[in-house]
C-alpha cells in the first residue's frame, strides 16, 4: 500500500511540474506572410506560461494594453507585450520569441485584431 501512495505521489508531483513549464510564443516561418499581428486586450486577462489555465500565471494585462499576436494553439494565443514596436517582416526559420518585451499566452477571446 506504501508502495501505491509514493508511486501516486510522485505521479502527481511530476505532472504539476509538466504544467509548470513554460512554453515558448513561437514566431512562424510562413513564405511572404508576416509572423505577427497587432491587437488590443479586449477584456482583463492573465497571461499564463502555456496555452491552458493549468499553465501558471506570469502576468497581468488590462483593457486595451496592446499586444503582438504571433502563435495560436487552440483557444490560446502567444503574445509579446510591454513593447511599443516589434519587427513582423517574413522570416525563414521558425523560431522562439526571444525580441524585446514580455512573452506569454492568453485566451483568444480576451484579444481584438487591430492589423495584420
Amino acid at each position: 500500500m506504501r508502495s501505491i501512495l509514493v508511486f501516486l505521489t510522485i505521479l502527481f508531483s511530476g505532472l504539476a511540474l509538466a504544467q509548470d513549464k513554460a512554453i515558448p510564443v513561437m514566431i512562424r516561418a510562413d513564405g511572404d506572410l508576416d509572423t505577427c499581428s497587432m491587437g488590443k486586450v479586449a477584456t482583463a486577462t492573465e497571461v499564463r506560461a502555456g496555452p491552458g489555465k493549468a499553465h501558471r500565471a506570469t502576468g497581468k494585462l488590462a483593457a486595451g494594453a496592446s499586444v503582438w499576436m504571433f502563435d495560436e494553439r487552440g483557444d490560446w494565443i502567444g503574445i509579446a507585450y510591454g513593447v511599443a514596436e516589434i519587427e513582423c517582416s517574413p522570416i525563414k526559420k521558425t523560431k522562439a520569441y526571444d525580441g524585446p518585451g514580455k512573452s506569454g499566452w492568453v485566451p483568444k477571446k480576451s484579444l481584438r485584431l487591430l492589423a495584420g
